[in-house]
């Protein structure tokens, strides 16, 4: 546990100089000295971050103290935008903040969330689509069965909003790949949180292409199933959306399950104040070449509080255990367990 003494000089510190090149502005007025800018945590908005006193807040990941949207908590301490910031526990960013080592935080950029997602239009468009094409997966036995033997129910497919298109143009939208319609299983990638559909992905029955994503979606900036993040302590990281839903109907009581939809793809900065709260990742993308350079990734994101695993038999993936016959839900609470 820190020192009192530490914990006071840890508060004490010049709030400024964990903030890098943060572009601040103001005051509002004379003589609150209130300054306001970009967030350097979520990394998004020009005006939400505001400083006060030597204390802060952001109006969305923390919430406006006493007013505005209800959901504040106070002003904040040094320390509390340390932990955030470097994504480090109480301890560390007391003996960081009084050791005077604090890493430069890089420019904020000012791309607003709704800029990061396709348009409006498109996602009510694709939205429409993803509810009608839901219904004609049922209607496809071989690829139901294909699922199920990956561990996918049936409560989890409709979960999901699984869906099935033959291909083609529907409604403006274009199904397909190499300039040919590409029939396949529909993987939406939909936040209830954030109420934003940030893609179609399509799983076809084909190596190549073995996926594509619909024009207009920018999966690349969405973090799939995150809504599971919301009151878990514990976060397992896959590398395919299919090894999430997998593992997502066993332990979703338990832990969430995310993914970014590829081993390529970097966690978006839009996420970093949804990931903050978790206390420990459980690293489990494919066992492969590909799969460890995304582990790096995620460590370099989360730093401490990731830990990289593999899956008991060696096997790829989550879908690819429980065709083995891997209990991927005992495997999992053990895990939970040693990292709690």
């Amino acid at each position: 546990m820190a020192h009192t003494s530490d914990v006071a000089q840890a508060k004490n510190t010049d709030i400024f100089s964990l903030l890098g090149s943060v572009s601040l502005h103001g005051p509002y007025s004379s003589p609150n000295e209130e300054l306001y800018g970009p967030c350097p945590i979520c990394r998004d908005g020009d005006d939400r971050f505001h400083i006060k006193n030597n204390k802060w807040f952001c109006s969305h990941c923390t919430g406006r103290p006493g007013n505005g949207n209800g959901n504040g908590n106070g002003w904040h301490d040094t320390i509390d935008l340390a932990m955030r910031l470097h994504t480090i526990d109480f301890r560390e960013a007391v003996s960081m903040l009084i050791g005077g080592n604090h890493p430069t935080i890089p420019p904020v950029a000012t791309q607003k969330r709704s800029e990061s997602a396709p348009g409006a239009e498109w996602q009510s468009g694709a939205m429409r689509i993803t509810i009608e094409l839901a219904d004609k997966l049922w209607e496809r036995p071989r690829a139901l069965s294909w699922l199920n033997e990956r561990g996918i129910d049936d409560t989890a497919i409709a979960k999901f909003n699984l869906g099935y298109t033959a291909g083609g143009t529907i409604d403006n939208l274009w199904f397909g790949a190499n300039k040919q319609p590409q029939r396949g299983i529909i993987i939406p990638h939909w936040s209830q949180q954030y109420r934003t559909l940030f893609g179609l992905k399509i799983r076809t029955p084909t190596p190549d292409p073995k996926y594509y994503c619909v024009r207009g979606s920018k999966i690349h900036q969405g973090l799939f199933n995150s809504d599971s993040l919301i009151g878990n302590d514990v976060c397992f990281i896959v590398e395919g959306e299919f090894d999430v839903i997998a593992l997502d109907s066993r332990i979703s009581d338990e832990a969430a399950v995310v993914t970014l939809g590829g081993n390529s793809i970097k966690l978006a900065d839009r996420w970093l104040p949804d990931l903050a709260h978790i206390k420990r990742f459980i690293i489990c993308t494919d066992n492969d070449a590909a799969g460890n350079e995304a582990a790096k990734h995620w460590l370099s994101v989360v730093g401490k509080r990731g830990k990289r695993s593999i899956l008991p038999g060696g096997e790829k993936d989550i879908c690819e255990a429980i065709q083995k016959g891997v209990d991927v839900r005992q495997w999992a609470m053990n895990l939970i367990a040693e990292v709690l």
